[in-house]
């Protein structure tokens, strides 16, 4: 019998899993009633397949819209990245510890400026995660990406794809 992490919700959307060798996390798009927001949460599975939150939990409360989350497991740390607000279109993370601790409550920025940033993505790699993302910030919609280590340092961002011309970018760290 499958799990419901949403009972008694609106709108669920844009679902990601994640595992650390053993449990799960499941993170998702939450659209709530009034006031609306758009909100981020997760529930963490056991390898048995038990929710090991009886409710699911907030990493992130947006009114003007949060969407698209992302993640991956790497170093003790799950890091969960989502584009939010809609009217700036920002790259946020979060990073949470396997017992559900939310580390960063709310978020950092991995990518803020003008122009938007939509699809974060994340990776893990040996020793530090990769979010990469959309974004226009030359007018064109180009794929930019930046190291997060995995005690929520931002690296600086280089573009992966598009043009081959360089680019300076700026990324702000955990403020």
């Amino acid at each position: 019998m499958p799990l419901c992490f949403t009972p008694d919700s609106l709108f669920q959307n844009r679902v990601a899993v994640a595992s650390d060798g053993q449990d799960y996390i499941v993170v998702w798009q939450s659209e709530t009633p009034g006031p609306p927001s758009d909100d981020i949460l997760f529930c963490r599975v056991s390898a048995e397949g038990r929710k090991l939150d009886s409710m699911p939990r907030l990493l992130c409360r947006e009114p003007e819209g949060a969407n698209d989350p992302q993640v991956a497991w790497l170093d003790g740390r799950y890091l969960v990245t989502w584009a939010a607000p809609l009217d700036r279109e920002d790259v946020i993370a979060c990073r949470v510890l396997a017992d559900g601790t939310v580390l960063d409550p709310g978020g950092f920025w991995v990518c803020r400026r003008e122009a938007g940033q939509r699809q974060a993505a994340v990776a893990a790699g040996s020793d530090r995660f990769l979010v990469a993302w959309s974004d226009s910030y030359e007018g064109d919609w180009d794929v930019y990406g930046i190291a997060v280590v995995s005690l929520g340092t931002v690296g600086a961002a280089e573009p992966l794809a598009g043009r081959t011309r360089a680019r300076a970018v700026t990324a702000w760290p955990n403020p």
